[in-house]
């Protein structure tokens, strides 16, 4: 590889968009916290766009994330209204609405039964990949302190508020 350009899909936005997830066939992104969109890697062709409910508060992507099953590829994004679960068609699967906009998402590939998200108001929810269920949440931070995005490493959630890194039990 020489890092020379081969190929350009222009988004024709003002807006911000989010790093690029990546599977076999096409590349998935996020911008002005309202839609997720695939593109074909082949052709680099807009393949689907999935426009999410809610107004868009600010001009940052959102956070998406993705399970790597091969049989229910699944892609999680967060938005001003709750998580949204979407599948490698572009159909919602599901929706959980929250009260605080959503921060971040991310996808425990260790426990494929699980997503875990933030919120602005400083909390962190566990749910369930096949529903959307809400299993737990719990409060890291202060609605004015930021939470980083969860990374989970054998059933623990670390997230960096209120200027501590704190682990979570990632369990049901």
């Amino acid at each position: 590889t020489t890092g020379a350009t081969n190929q350009l899909y222009n988004t024709g936005l003002t807006t911000n968009v989010s790093s690029p997830i990546v599977t076999i066939a096409s590349a998935y992104f996020s911008y002005g916290n309202r839609a997720l969109v695939s593109i074909n890697k082949t052709t680099f062709t807009k393949d689907w766009e999935f426009t999410m409910s809610g107004a868009n508060i600010t001009d940052n992507p959102m956070y998406i994330a993705s399970s790597t099953s091969a049989t229910n590829p699944r892609f999680f994004a967060g938005g001003v209204d709750g998580v949204y679960a979407v599948n490698d068609s572009g159909s919602q699967v599901w929706k959980l609405a929250v009260t605080s906009p959503i921060t971040a998402v991310t996808y425990d590939t260790a426990v494929a039964s699980r997503t875990y998200a933030t919120t602005q108001d400083g909390r962190v929810l566990g749910l369930k990949v096949s529903d959307g269920t809400q299993l737990w949440s719990t409060k890291v931070a202060s609605a004015s302190v930021p939470v980083s995005r969860p990374e989970i490493y054998q059933d623990v959630l670390f997230v960096n508020a209120d200027k501590e890194v704190r682990a979570l039990a990632g369990e049901d």
